[in-house]
């Protein structure tokens, strides 16, 4: 669940995946057997995603663990 800081509410929500999940991604294609990646993005929308996911700490609603301190 990510938290919706503006609204105050925790929710399960679709994100696009960041330039690095793409690559990792990637990556694991052909690992272990020939294989290849198909993405469903061109490249200018390939740009426009972020380098990175966002880190955790910034989107984890952390109220019941503040809760529990």
């Amino acid at each position: 669940p990510r938290t919706d800081h503006a609204r105050g509410l925790s929710a399960l929500t679709t994100v696009r995946a960041s330039q690095a999940a793409g690559r990792q991604r990637a990556g694991r294609a052909g690992r272990e057997a020939p294989g290849a990646v198909y993405r469903c993005w061109d490249q200018a929308e390939d740009g426009r995603l972020a380098r990175f996911p966002a880190p955790e700490i910034k989107v984890a609603d952390l109220a019941a663990f503040a809760l529990q301190a």
